[in-house]
This record gives C-alpha cells, structure tokens and sequence, in this order.
C-alpha cells in the first residue's frame, strides 16, 4: 500500500509538469482535426482555443482580479479540468468543442507562467515540485497520452480528453498540497490596461486571420492583414517613446520577444514549409516529433551544453546554437535536424530566460514570468502576422493569386513559382531573426545598465 501511494503521489506531481509541456500542442492538433473548411460552427473550437491561448494572458494583465500566481494556477487547472470534460462530450453534442477550446484555451495561457512562477516560490522555501521520480512518473502519463493519440479521429478526440480530466484532477491534488508562501502586497499585483487594448486588438484579428485561413475567405485575411500592418507600422515609429517607459533593458525584451518570434517560426512556418515540401501528412513525423523531442532532451542535455562550452558566456552559447540551428534550415535534406535543433536551443534559452526574469528586480516578483510570457507571445503574434503578410506580398509580387496563402495547405501538388515563394520567405524570417540576435548581443555587451553587467 505504501509503495502504490507513493506511485500515485509521484503520477500527481508529475500532472503540472506534463499539462504545461502538452496543453499548447495537443489539443491544437485535435481541435484543427475537426475543420471541415466548410462552417464557422467546425473551426470555432480551434480558432477560440488558439486565440484565448495566444491572448488570455494580455487579458489577466489587463485586469485588476488581486489574483496571485498560485491562484492563477488554480484557476487554469479548474478551466482546464472543465474544457477537458466538455470535449471529452463533444462527440455527442459538438457545440461543447466550443466550450471546451475557450477553456482550455485560458488554461494554456496561464498554466505555464503560473506554474513555473510558483515553482520558484517553492524552491526559495526549500520544497522541489519535480524529483527524478516524478520524471519518471511524468513518462508514464506521456506514454499514456501519446498512446491515445494513434487512435481514429472519434475515439482519439474523446479519450485523449479524458486522460486530460484525469491529469487536471491529478495536478490539482498535487498543487492542493504545495507548502504556503506568503508575498509583499508590492509583489502581487502589476497591472497593465494597455493590455486589454492588446488582448481586444489581436483577438478580434486572430479570430479574423485564422477563420479566414481555415474557411478559404480571402477578404478576412486582407483585412487582417492591412489592419496588422498599419498597427505594425505604428509601433515602430513610437518605438522609442515606448522604450522609455519599460521596466527592464532593451536587450532583454527584444530578446523575449524574438524567442516568441522563433517559436512562431518553428510551428507556423515550419508545419506550412515541411507540408509543401514533404506532404502534410509529415508533418507530425518530419516537425511535431522533432519539436517534442527538443523540448524533452533540452530539460536535461541543455545543462550539458553549457557544461561543455563553460568558458563561455550561458546566453551567447544559447543565442549562438540558436542562430547555428536557423542556419541548418537553409541546408537542404536535411528533413527533421533543423527544427529539432532549433526547439532544443529555444527550450533551453527560454529556462535561461525564466530564471533571469524571475531574479531581476524592478518588478513585483508574483508577476515577473507573466511579463516574460506577455512579451513572449507578442513576438509571436507578430511573427504571425508578419509571415502572412510577406508571403501575401510575393505572391503578388509573383504574379500570384492572393488566395494563394489559403491554396498551400490544401494543394498536393505546388508548382515551382509557390516553392520559390516559401524560399524566399524562409530566407527573409531566419535573415531577421539573426538580425534580432545580433542586436540583442550588441545591447547586452553594452557596459550601460546593471542588469546588462550581471548576466555576464
């Protein structure tokens, strides 16, 4: 008896861990699996999940709720664990899709930065949510959820979200049980109304771009896009003014923002580029596979890396094998290493990037990693829209149909003009982005500022 409690106790610790590693992929991939391209009523489970994901956390910012990171976390275990159970019935009334991909949406929003910052909390007082054996426990569920995945579309959908039921009760029971810790009132709050400016702009234009993409309808992907680009423009030119006003250097959110930008590089434009040119049916082999990988072996091998290269710097060894693996996507035949590469270098710099925001001050502590996934996910909207837009211009440029960003997911067969389009994207997306990288290590070299002095 003692040994099953602790295997059990050990599987729920391990529910916290695994729910912030999968809630953003998985039910991407189950909720797209129900567009039939055809009515709004088969995409909205994925447009809400992806854009409450990708905005849910402006909308927290942006709201006065005195909530603190422990609480948030309870929060988006309580949305998560609803959403699970609403598209576990979605199979028998399928508007609960929706329900479940806005809640589910929410949750994977603020599950990570919520999670992560209370594990920091615990750490400081001595306690360590994750022990090897609760990795172990943590394959386990994976084997299990993974497991589910190779089933048809009707049994998948539903028992995937049912394993999901049970890993949200799980990781409930175990953050239930964490040790107390008690914040300055200073370090519980920050709140930005700019924010819900953002949170309204970008969803109302994501509901617009990706219902567009998923239904074929070229004018809400101008509009989208025209909109964006005017935005855009505008935040450049009051770049400066902005830059005034933020509580941290320059080089650090640039360089946030440019680690949402190569996220967004990675799923977005690999899973268009990898479909295209091997067939979308590779996608999850030649792209989803490689990623997953990258981020499992960068929780451990990343520490290596370091180890290896320890005369240098930690962020230019993490900056340099970033940029060396958005170099290796420019080589040909070279179908998974690349976006493996490139999802174990990103990991490891986004846990860089957890601990130094977590101990740079001039910020309330509670809301440090919330700041860091804000920027985050800027970058990778923008890289988003960004993307949609270059390969709208070539297309035009080439001569090409503006429906031709729609046409790339459903075609088999793409002509040379399209290929040399994606090319030509490719080079411009991994050009700016070393560009960005540069920049950043130019600002972080500058001997101006503290922050910048402490991260040698």
């Amino acid at each position: 008896m003692n040994i099953l409690k602790r295997m059990g106790l050990n599987l729920s610790q391990s529910a916290p861990f695994v729910l912030s590693n999968t809630i953003i992929l998985v039910p991407y991939l189950l909720f797209i699996s129900l567009s039939d391209g055809q009515s709004w009523l088969n995409i909205l489970p994925f447009v809400f999940f992806y854009t409450f994901r990708m905005t849910g956390i402006f909308l927290f910012r942006g709201l006065s709720l005195g909530a603190d990171s422990y609480k948030l976390l309870v929060t988006s275990l309580i949305f998560g664990g609803a959403g699970s159970f609403f598209g576990a019935l979605g199979s028998v009334y399928f508007p609960l899709y929706i329900l479940s991909g806005i809640l589910l949406g929410l949750s994977a929003a603020w599950l990570q930065p919520a999670n992560l910052t209370v594990n920091f909390h615990e750490k400081q007082q001595g306690f360590v949510p994750m022990t090897l054996a609760n990795y172990l426990a943590g394959v386990v569920l994976l084997s299990f959820l993974f497991g589910s995945m190779i089933f048809l579309k009707e049994v998948q959908m539903t028992l995937v979200f049912t394993l999901y039921v049970f890993f949200y009760a799980m990781a409930f029971i175990a953050v239930k049980g964490y040790p107390n810790y008690q914040l300055k009132k200073d370090d519980q709050s920050l709140v930005s109304r700019k924010e819900l400016i953002v949170f309204v702009v970008f969803f109302v234009l994501l509901l617009l771009l990706r219902g567009g993409r998923l239904l074929f309808r070229v004018n809400d992907l101008a509009i989208a896009i025209v909109v964006f680009s005017f935005i855009f423009i505008l935040s450049i030119l009051s770049l400066n003014k902005m830059s005034k006003k933020w509580h941290l250097p320059v080089w650090l959110n640039l360089l946030t923002f440019l680690t949402g930008m190569v996220g967004n590089f990675l799923i977005l434009f690999g899973s268009l580029y990898v479909g295209v040119l091997a067939g979308f049916d590779q996608v999850t082999t030649h792209l989803y596979l490689p990623y997953v990988c990258g981020v499992v072996i960068a929780m451990f091998g990343i520490k290596w890396i370091l180890r290896l290269f320890s005369k240098w710097p930690p962020l230019l060894v993490l900056i340099g094998g970033l940029a060396g693996s958005l170099l290796l996507v420019l080589i040909p035949n070279l179908p998974m290493v690349p976006w493996f590469m490139i999802s174990f270098f990103r990991s490891g710099l986004g846990s860089w990037l957890n601990t130094y925001y977590y101990e740079t001050e001039g910020i309330p502590i509670d809301q440090r990693l919330l700041v860091k996934f804000t920027t985050q996910n800027k970058g990778s909207l923008t890289h988003q829209f960004l993307l949609m837009t270059m390969i709208w211009v070539l297309a035009k440029l080439k001569g090409q149909p503006g429906k031709l960003l729609l046409e790339l997911t459903g075609k088999k067969m793409i002509s040379p003009v399209e290929v040399a389009i994606l090319d030509v994207t490719k080079w411009l997306s991994i050009g700016g982005l070393l560009i960005g990288m540069g920049i950043c290590l130019y600002l972080w070299k500058n001997p101006d500022g503290k922050v910048a002095k402490r991260s040698n």
